[in-house]
């Protein structure tokens, strides 16, 4: 990062922005080309190790990238606002935002899905939410 006065490495303060933000930008290979989609997740923070949970169809262009390359780029943002100047060139934005790289991994197991999907319900609707193969089909990959 260019600006190491603005970057954040603390967890609790990476872990404050995750909570606040409601999407992330997945992006993928696709060919020569990135592909980028916005996308509801959830994550879990274990040590150091941080897992983000996204929910899809069990089909799609989506999964066909992941498939054939699951080398991943996570950006998520939060708390935009404008700073306003004198000229142009001295507009700019303060923001909080997030960025990491990994791997992707496609669910198989049901329990994992389900617990996924429990991860991923929390923090978007802020409620515990039960989910088992019947409710939260997640032994179809829907």
């Amino acid at each position: 990062m260019r600006r190491k006065d603005r970057e954040i490495v603390d967890l609790h303060k990476i872990e404050q922005i995750l909570a606040r933000a409601r999407y992330l930008h997945l992006g993928m290979f696709d060919h020569e080309y990135p592909y980028i989609v916005s996308l509801h997740y959830g994550y879990k923070l274990d040590g150091k190790k941080l897992t983000f949970y996204v929910h899809c169809a069990k089909e799609g262009h989506k999964l066909d990238c992941l498939q054939k390359n699951n080398s991943v780029f996570v950006e998520i943002d939060c708390g935009e606002k404008l700073i306003t100047a004198d000229t142009p060139c001295k507009y700019s934005a303060e923001f909080a935002s997030v960025m990491c790289r990994g791997r992707a991994t496609i669910l198989q197991n049901t329990e994992d899905k389900c617990e996924a999907l429990r991860i991923l319900m929390k923090l978007q609707s802020g409620k515990e939410h039960e989910i088992n193969e019947k409710n939260g089909r997640c032994g179809y990959g829907d």
